[in-house]
């Protein structure tokens, strides 16, 4: 049985500038924290004729092990950042998501995006979980202290 991808954006208004912002997003593996991903153990870069990425894997409370190919993070500095995930086991199938900045009056505003593909039932509440919590801005309060 094949799942529909979960489509989910969240946006927020902050009282910062967009640079202060930006730096606070750029540091992926703090945000990664704050939204309350697993630590993430990379692999070796692999390079082949079609593409290059990292292979990465991650265990949600120390049963749901999750392997995937992690693609270089599409990046425009102080606007936005992308990544694709194209997982080799577990519950998911494809993961597409990132964060845009822009000046809103004399703050910012910032907009989540995330795209996930789950593979099985499982993967299907996996992702509703991660796309409420990271288009859900549930980290709002971490970003401006």
């Amino acid at each position: 049985m094949g799942y529909r991808t979960i489509v989910r954006e969240g946006g927020r208004d902050f009282p910062v500038p967009p640079q202060d912002l930006w730096d606070a997003l750029a540091d992926t593996d703090h945000l990664n924290q704050i939204v309350g991903l697993p630590h993430v153990v990379y692999g070796s870069l692999m390079v082949t004729a079609e593409a290059f990425y990292r292979e990465a894997a991650a265990a949600f409370g120390g049963f749901l092990k999750l392997a995937w190919r992690e693609y270089p993070f599409e990046w425009v500095r102080h606007q936005r950042y992308s990544v694709a995930r194209l997982f080799e086991s577990g519950p998911l199938d494809v993961f597409h998501g990132g964060v845009e900045v822009r000046t809103e009056g004399s703050g910012s505003r910032l907009r989540a995006f995330a795209e996930v593909t789950p593979r099985t039932l499982v993967g299907w509440f996996v992702a509703r979980r991660l796309v409420a919590k990271g288009c859900g801005m549930s980290w709002h309060t971490a970003i401006v202290s």
